[in-house]
């Protein structure tokens, strides 16, 4: 069966409880990751084509992963800059359309440890594995992503540094990816593939597959969501807003510019153009503008779950820093809420956290069996004013 893997381990963590780390352990992990970024082994530093660089540490956890920190940006011929202190997913919320399911795979299970794939050459051509504990469990590469810019023969080629890690849970295989474009631009994304992981007879529910042990391939959701520490221009003075622009149907549209003050939730609003950007209300670049990152979704599904799933009400939590808050569902800690729509208590801002959620819904196909097509769920982070003029 398809499906015995997943279930398998589900009925073992039935048996034996979620046994996630506290809010010590989490401090304690902490300070061996800052001592391990001290350090050659757990940072990458790739300069690419154009100049342009990237630095920054990475960390082996059970529950996240790979976890990202300290990440810095140089232009060419330019002085780093911080960008992110951290960043890694916080959850995977995958309910199945049939409701016979509905898993959390990193607070469940975890995407480290021994979930986390022994990548070999065949996972990372042209690229370099990176190891922890005699595993390679990163592989750091550099690729061509096309046009930079084009205007008639003025022609620039963009590259890349990917830097991506792969966990099995079940009969999934998740591909955290982690894009480093060479303009400033961060793309965190996951793919999804592997084998189907649960099949119906209910026609309803799903799609036709006719393989000799699914009738139906069931229709499901994926819910990623990230949590983002950033730290642009420095730890302090980083101030979340909310950019949009009204007057939909009309001939002319007005931008809107609302700034988080105190925690907000707040849901995607394509009509309106909705986005997000970061910035440093006190850094400016050389025209005097405040340096900053948009936050661009490239997701056509939306979830909204039933009233037990209050966080998927909404797509972007904005908090204030708190290490106990660490999954966006069944979160850990007993001085902190169950779930990140629970930690959006009119805290005022000082040092915000991002959470960014998405949504995939998959519904199978005969290409997906019996091995699946990797399917991807991606957003960006792109400068805005983060230098006066484009750095190529």
């Amino acid at each position: 069966m398809k499906l015995s893997a997943r279930w398998g381990m589900l009925l073992g963590m039935l048996l034996i409880g979620a046994s996630l780390l506290s809010t010590n352990s989490q401090q304690a992990a902490n300070a061996q990751t800052r001592d391990r970024c001290s350090g050659g082994s757990f940072t990458i530093n790739k300069t690419l084509e154009n100049g342009a660089s990237w630095a920054l540490c990475w960390e082996e956890r059970s529950s996240e992963g790979i976890v990202l920190r300290g990440i810095r940006y140089t232009p060419p011929g330019g002085s780093a800059i911080s960008i992110i202190n951290q960043i890694n997913l916080a959850q995977i919320h995958v309910p199945y359309d049939d409701n016979t399911a509905r898993f959390h795979d990193l607070s469940d299970y975890g995407l480290g440890g021994g979930h986390l794939n022994n990548m070999t050459a065949a996972d990372c051509p042209d690229g370099t594995l990176l190891q922890n504990n005699g595993r390679n469990v990163l592989c750091a590469t550099v690729v061509p992503t096309g046009y930079a810019y084009k205007y008639y023969a003025q022609v620039k080629q963009g590259s890349a540094l990917v830097v991506r890690s792969v966990s099995h849970i079940g009969a999934y295989n998740y591909v955290s990816q982690w894009i480093f474009h060479d303009d400033a631009t961060i793309e965190p994304g996951i793919g999804a593939t592997g084998k189907l992981q649960k099949c119906t007879n209910v026609a309803k529910y799903g799609w036709k597959i006719d393989a000799s042990s699914c009738q139906y391939g069931t229709s499901h959701v994926h819910n990623y969501y990230w949590r983002i520490d950033f730290a642009l221009g420095g730890n302090s003075n980083n101030v979340v807003e909310q950019i949009e622009f009204d007057s939909s149907g009309t001939a002319q549209r007005g931008l809107q510019v609302r700034p988080y003050t105190t925690e907000t939730a707040a849901q995607v609003n394509p009509e309106n153009f909705r986005s997000w950007r970061v910035k440093n209300s006190t850094v400016l670049n050389s025209d005097g503008h405040e340096i900053s990152y948009d936050i661009v979704g490239n997701s056509d599904h939306v979830f909204r779950g039933p009233s037990f799933e209050p966080w998927t009400k909404n797509d972007v939590y904005v908090t204030e820093n708190n290490p106990c808050e660490r999954w966006a569902s069944r979160n850990d800690g007993n001085t902190c809420a169950d779930d990140v729509s629970g930690f959006v208590n009119n805290q005022t801002l000082v040092d915000p956290i991002v959470w960014y959620g998405m949504t995939f819904h998959h519904l199978p196909r005969d290409e997906d069996d019996p091995l699946m097509s990797a399917h991807w769920s991606s957003f960006q982070m792109v400068p805005r004013d983060l230098y006066a003029s484009q750095q190529r």
